[in-house]
């Protein structure tokens, strides 16, 4: 069975020498890995639609520059669970440092790509998530989606 970890940050698109920078440590950061049993790493950078506002994400009106950046692995054996963790985790921060420093960087963490040590729920803003917890409250009064559901993320702690 094969093992999977993926972190997700998002940004606004700057220039190429953003996109640069990125692979530049994405690059760097790989070459300690080489010897992972059936590794694949791959660094995605997607687009977001452009947003009318009626989202649940947080994003602002007409936003044409808002892109996902998520560090994914795949490789064979769990005993490289803590050194692949560490890479991947290395890679994103000195991707968020990057992005922080250029000040494009967004909060927002694109749930489906998120790691366990994230909180995408919270990434979307506190109004959203205030928003987002009203409505599991109306839905869901006794909380069996937040209790009872198995593993993802929750809306309330």
């Amino acid at each position: 069975m094969n093992r999977s970890i993926s972190i997700t940050t998002s940004y606004h698109n700057d220039d190429a020498s953003l996109i640069v920078g990125l692979v530049e440590i994405w690059d760097a950061a790989t070459r300690s890995l080489t010897d992972v049993e059936g590794l694949q790493l791959t660094m995605l950078n997607q687009p977001y639609p452009v947003t009318n506002g009626t989202n649940s994400l947080g994003f602002p009106v007409g936003a044409t520059d808002v892109i996902l950046l998520s560090v994914t692995t795949i490789y064979k054996n769990i005993a490289d669970d803590q050194r692949i963790q560490a890479a991947v985790q290395a890679i994103v921060d000195k991707h968020r440092a990057l992005l922080q420093s250029r000040g494009v960087l967004i909060p927002y963490q694109y749930l489906n790509y998120a790691d366990k040590s994230q909180d995408p729920i919270a990434s979307y803003g506190a109004d959203v998530k205030a928003r987002l917890q009203q409505v599991s409250k109306r839905y869901d009064p006794y909380g069996m989606f937040q209790k009872q559901v198995p593993g993802g993320f929750k809306l309330f702690p």
